[in-house]
């Protein structure tokens, strides 16, 4: 990371009403996904709109795609836990992935790291293009996970928020990366309650097979 970024000092100056939004609604959904509640959807629809505004004003052109598919993927996703069963049932949580489709999932990531790194730092006035198309990419597998409640989706969001909050930061855009410092606990957290959730279901399919 080079070149001349602005200053953190009286870094609240430059925050502005949409990244306060976005840093609202990204805890609160966030919160939300850990409990597998259905309003965690229509928060992160309203958070995608808000980060777009803000991405865009930083020239972190990959986080704005990425909130673009984020704001599609959400409605698909809210779609998709109400239709989890009989009379609306929450979709259940799974754990583990077959070999093919997990390095299926890593190309895709990389390529789409890759290739939209490229792109923006031949073609455009990004800033930290490899950097910012790094998260483009795991996010996207990330929430690709989530959308079908798999519990690695916690883990890739964890190396997501690790790499963001220091992008994030370099930009000066301080209130967001604290807001990911926020994601990593929060991540870490899902983790352990959608384990258990596992763990449960697992338990309850040996009591009923026994």
């Amino acid at each position: 990371m080079s070149g001349v970024e602005p200053a953190l000092g009286a870094w609240w100056a430059g925050v502005t009403w949409t990244e306060v939004l976005g840093t609202v609604t990204g805890l609160l959904c966030v919160w939300l996904y850990g409990r597998e509640s259905l309003w965690a959807w229509p928060l992160a629809i309203v958070n995608a709109l808000a980060f777009m505004v803000t991405f865009f004003e930083a020239r972190l052109y990959a986080d704005v795609v990425l909130q673009v598919v984020f704001f599609t993927l959400s409605v698909i996703g809210w779609y998709k836990w109400l239709r989890g069963g009989p009379e609306q049932s929450r979709l259940q949580v799974s754990s583990g992935l077959p070999v093919r489709r997990g390095l299926a999932l890593v190309g895709s990531v990389a390529a789409i790291g890759a290739g939209s790194g490229y792109y923006f730092a031949h073609y455009t006035n990004a800033a930290l293009p490899y950097w910012d198309a790094s998260i483009l990419g795991l996010s996207l597998g990330a929430q690709w996970l989530l959308n079908r409640k798999q519990l690695e989706n916690w883990y890739v969001w964890i190396l997501v928020d690790v790499v963001a909050v220091g992008v994030y930061c370099y930009r000066g855009l301080v209130l967001t990366s604290l807001l990911y410092v926020v994601f990593f606990g929060l991540a870490v957290r899902g983790a352990v309650s959608w384990r258990r959730a596992v763990r449960r279901a697992e338990m309850a399919q040996s009591l009923a097979a026994a």
